[in-house]
């Protein structure tokens, strides 16, 4: 994947530079999945991989599964949402597909745990009904994030999108089993009105509020507050608007601390003057979550 997303660089260099303990092993069309030997480079016993090419349809969704299911506080959330309401998923959406993907998971890794460490046998995990069920998803299409459609973005966004979408997503999906979080019509979900069911905000949501302050003082300030799940890292204090070329070299926490209280300058609409002027904005992160996600993803 990394070397999909960065065609700036020449394939062997980027090849060369990964450790092989790193480098993705894909099994060759040609080899069957059931006598594959999974295990020659799984030295692991224990943490299994997929068995998807990356060729296929939204393999780029894969990374970010395999993220939330290491991630043991969003595992376990899910697994539990998936056992308590196995019965309740009408129609299967993307909840009881992600919830029978952790669950074939662990069957898969505690079937190697069966086998004696010298002949242990570890398989792979196969995506293709999550997958199959997130490229039926009207909402993602909208978001322009399935493969294969006219409008989809560039799939190193997509990747960045995937990851906020699909937590707001599954927390949709569960206050509709709860019944008490948000309606549905014509496939387009509203946002729920129950803060308590919203389950993965709690571990990811930031709070953050926005002060616009016009810089000709023909009109007051606005205050405006959001909630997101990802933190975007902001480089422009370190990067000249002219060249383009890296004027400091920020460690990351200097990076960090820029994103979660930023100035920035920008155009918005001024009630007063009834034209667009230009304004002063600082954005203020106000709340942490138990899970910091940030997002690397810089704009051209």
């Amino acid at each position: 994947m990394y070397c999909q997303i960065n065609q700036k660089y020449p394939y062997n260099e980027i090849h060369q530079s990964i450790p092989k303990r790193y480098m993705a092993t894909f099994r060759p069309n040609s080899k069957i999945f059931s006598v594959y030997n999974f295990a020659k480079y799984n030295n692991t016993m224990k943490y299994v991989g997929w068995d998807y090419p990356p060729s296929s349809p939204n393999a780029y969704t894969i990374p970010v599964l395999c993220l939330l299911y290491y991630t043991k506080d969003m595992a376990k959330t899910i697994m539990e949402q998936h056992q308590s309401n196995y019965q309740d998923f009408q129609p299967k959406g993307l909840l009881f597909e992600l919830g029978s993907l952790f669950d074939q998971i662990d069957c898969v890794s505690g079937f190697a745990a069966c086998f004696p460490k010298a002949s242990r046998m570890v398989t792979a995990f196969q995506p293709s009904n999550f997958i199959s069920s997130f490229c039926t998803n009207s909402d993602a299409a909208a978001l322009q994030l399935v493969d294969g459609t006219a409008s989809a973005v560039d799939v190193s966004k997509r990747l960045e999108h995937f990851f906020p979408f699909l937590l707001l997503h599954l927390d949709s999906e569960i206050g509709n089993i709860n019944g008490n979080s948000f309606s549905s019509s014509g496939g387009k979900h509203k946002q729920p009105t129950s803060q308590e069911s919203l389950v993965f905000d709690s571990l990811y949501g930031i709070s953050s509020v926005s002060i616009n302050d016009f810089i000709t003082g023909s009109g007051p300030p606005s205050i405006s507050s959001t909630r997101s799940y990802t933190i975007e890292l902001t480089y422009d204090r370190f990067i000249s608007s002219q060249a383009g070329e890296i004027v400091k070299q920020p460690d990351f926490g200097d990076l960090l601390h820029y994103s979660l209280c930023k100035d920035t300058k920008m155009r918005c609409w001024n009630q007063t003057s009834g034209s667009y002027e230009p304004v002063d904005q600082t954005k203020i992160v106000t709340s942490l979550p138990s899970i910091l996600a940030v997002s690397f993803l810089r704009g051209e």
